[in-house]
């Protein structure tokens, strides 16, 4: 994630370019944006950590089902399915973790609309 400074510094870039090619009408939504850089910069933080929870939380999907196939081609009741299981049941643990806090923050973002 780029630094709160480092957003600004971009759209003002992006101002001095807009400014450049005469594109007044673009000058003044990147004003605007500046104007509310607090608010659009704290968003653009949240929705790239919710992707981030999301990925990792399909990534724990993944996993799950890869040894749950694992288990499945073994068909045996042996130590190796045991420990396959209880892999699951971290993991399982895991994906939960990931849950609540993506639900945190859809609640959050729920709250500011």
């Amino acid at each position: 994630m780029i630094s709160k400074q480092k957003w600004i510094d971009d759209y003002l870039d992006l101002y001095l370019y807009a400014r450049k090619i005469k594109d007044f009408e673009w000058v003044q939504q990147i004003l605007k944006k500046l104007q509310n850089a607090d608010q659009l910069y704290l968003q653009e933080v949240i929705r790239k950590e919710r992707i981030k929870l999301l990925d990792q939380f399909k990534g724990v999907n993944e996993q799950i089902l890869t040894l749950y196939t694992k288990i499945r081609e073994e068909n045996t009741n042996n130590a190796y399915t045991d420990n396959l299981f209880k892999q699951i049941i971290a993991l399982r643990r895991v994906r939960i973790h990931l849950l609540n806090k993506i639900n945190t923050h859809i609640i959050k973002k729920q709250k500011k609309h």
